[in-house]
């Protein structure tokens, strides 16, 4: 599993110069014959 932090955008909000939240994206490397299950949504 691998992860990097995303850069923060800058984003106007009228006359101030604000920015996007910073995240994290997660690479995930799975053996071979592995899976990941989907996920499944409750929808009422």
């Amino acid at each position: 599993m691998n992860s990097h932090r995303l850069n923060e955008k800058g984003r106007r909000m009228g006359p101030i110069m604000g920015h996007t939240v910073q995240y994290r994206r997660m690479i995930i490397t799975l053996q071979q014959g592995y899976s990941i299950p989907p996920l499944r949504i409750k929808i009422n």
